[in-house]
């Protein structure tokens, strides 16, 4: 029974990461154009908390900004740990390059 929690939560997140890798290059896109305008990566998760266009990156995006905000966590430690937790790997991957 504990096995089967187990491999339905492992799907679950398998599925959460693919979902998450469609929104990957509107995501980029959107953060290249951010960045080359000069904004930074704590302000760029900032627009994206206000932009209803990718849901799955909003809700990481809320989630970076909920440890700096609330946690008081430097934005790009934030970034590197939300990297960590990350289901996503190639997100993983692209959020170590904004650091």
């Amino acid at each position: 029974m504990l096995s089967l929690k187990n491999l339905e939560k492992a799907e679950a997140q398998k599925k959460q990461a693919q979902k998450l890798e469609r929104e990957l290059p509107y995501f980029i896109t959107i953060v290249s154009l951010l960045a080359s305008t000069g904004f930074g990566p704590y302000t760029i998760f900032q627009k994206f908390r206000e932009i209803d266009l990718l849901p799955l990156v909003r809700t990481e995006s809320i989630k970076i900004l909920k440890r700096i905000e609330l946690l008081g966590s430097d934005p790009l430690d934030a970034i590197v740990q939300a990297k960590d937790k990350q289901g996503s790997r190639l997100f993983g991957e692209f959020q170590a390059v904004v650091t």
